[in-house]
Formats: C-alpha cells, sequence, structure tokens
C-alpha cells in the first residue's frame, strides 16, 4: 500500500514531497525536508509526504510497453503514486546521497516513469530539489534530479545542496536552512501562476536527447512522435523541433 501522511484541514491537495532517505524522519534529509514542509504549511499549504521506502515497486525492466500504453504495465504502487503527483500542483524531491547518486528506491522510481519523459506531462506543475550528503556529490544529485523532473515538464524553481560532514557543516547547515525554507516559500508563490523557469543547462540536454531520440526512431517511438508534434512539445521546452 502507498504511505503517505497528510496534512489535514486544508482545503486541497498542494504540494508532495517525495522522501527518498530510507531513514525517513529521522535522517538529516528528512529534517530539512520537515522545515520545508512546515514553511509550506505557514503559506497555507497542504503537504503529503510519499517515503520511497515505504512504497513497493519493481524494476524498470526496459520492455518500452510504456511506449505503446500510457504508463508502465507493471501494476503496483508506481501507479498511486503517479495518482499523487498528478493531483498536486507541485512536487518536493528530497534525497541524500549514496556512493555520488540518490538512493537506488529513488532511481529506480524515476526509471519506472520513462513515459513521463517520453510524453512529457507535467508542464503545470512546479518542483523543488533537495539533496543533503555528507561530503561529496550534492551537486551533482540535485543536477540529476533536477533535469529528469524538467524532461517530466515540470517548472523546476530551485535546488538546495550542500554537504555536512565537513568542517565548514555548520555554515553549511546554516545556509541550506534558509534556502531550504526559500524555496518553499517561492513554490508556494508560483502554484496557480502562469509563472515559467528556465530550463537548468542539464535538463536541456537530456531533454534534447530525448527528443532526438525519439525523432530519429519513429517507428520505434512511434506513439510520442506523435504526441511531441500534436502538442508542440518542443516548443514548449524552448528547443529545436
Amino acid at each position: 500500500m502507498l504511505a503517505v501522511k497528510s496534512c489535514i484541514g486544508l482545503i486541497r491537495l498542494s504540494v508532495a514531497v517525495l522522501l527518498a532517505s530510507p531513514q525517513g524522519s529521522k535522517g538529516e534529509t528528512g529534517q530539512f525536508a520537515e522545515e520545508m514542509i512546515q514553511e509550506l504549511h505557514r503559506m497555507e499549504k497542504r503537504t503529503t509526504v510519499i517515503n520511497t521506502s515505504e512504497l513497493s515497486f519493481g524494476a524498470c525492466v526496459g520492455c518500452l510497453s510504456c511506449e505503446r500504453e500510457d504508463d508502465c504495465i507493471d501494476h503496483d504502487d508506481v501507479q498511486k503514486f503517479q495518482e499523487q503527483l498528478l493531483s498536486a500542483q507541485g512536487l518536493i524531491v528530497a534525497s541524500p546521497v549514496y556512493l555520488m547518486g540518490p538512493p537506488g528506491r529513488l532511481k529506480c522510481l524515476l526509471d519506472r516513469l520513462w513515459a513521463w519523459a517520453l510524453r512529457p506531462r507535467l508542464f503545470d506543475k512546479y518542483g523543488g530539489v533537495l539533496v543533503v550528503s555528507g561530503s561529496y556529490g550534492a551537486l551533482d544529485v540535485a543536477a540529476y534530479l533536477t533535469a529528469v523532473l524538467e524532461s517530466f515538464g515540470m517548472q523546476v524553481i530551485d535546488s538546495v545542496a550542500g554537504s555536512l560532514m565537513t568542517p565548514s557543516r555548520v555554515e553549511v547547515r546554516k545556509r541550506m536552512l534558509v534556502e531550504a525554507r526559500l524555496l518553499s516559500r517561492r513554490i508556494a508563490e508560483a502554484i496557480g501562476t502562469p509563472k515559467r523557469f528556465p530550463l537548468s543547462p542539464g535538463g536541456k540536454a537530456l531533454i534534447t536527447h530525448i527528443w532526438e531520440l525519439i525523432r530519429d526512431n519513429k517507428e520505434t517511438f512511434a506513439r510520442s512522435y506523435s504526441y511531441w508534434r500534436e502538442n508542440g512539445i518542443a516548443k514548449k521546452f524552448g528547443i529545436p523541433g
């Protein structure tokens, strides 16, 4: 079953928080995420926390069924997560760094959303990324997560990233707390507006690669090719069509 914890007493779901730390709210990532959640509540935004470690799903097997169908054909908690995200107006992905990358379950979950990169559909959503590392890799993981969310069509406002096991950890923590709360406010303020944010360099490169893959392999990706053409996806992203 999908593990969801909701703030009660507010009118509608506004921001989903995807917590990718196996330690949940007890870890450093969870504590920073909680600060962002409290800031969203101060902005009168409802939140739903989804912990990847409490979801049940398998890995992508590269079958490309998601090209022939609307989404992945495996039926598990991935579909329930998609429903939660589609009903939200924003998303915060909060992740630690494990061996220079995101935790395996987060990477696995994003791989299962390949259909959203083939046929982007989150153009009306606003997002942010929080990455907490021990010593190295936070910026790289933040860039990766930002690019993936942008490939789904999401407007990623910014990322907050830092390493907490360095000599400057006290200053880094203070800086990250300020930036995390500010990012929550920016997401809350953007919701319900037509604001658009520029693609990150990594996001633009990834999206361009996906489009070229689809365009140069029309027979394999016929459905996605038609989707891009009929919906002006390249123009929406601001890349050559």
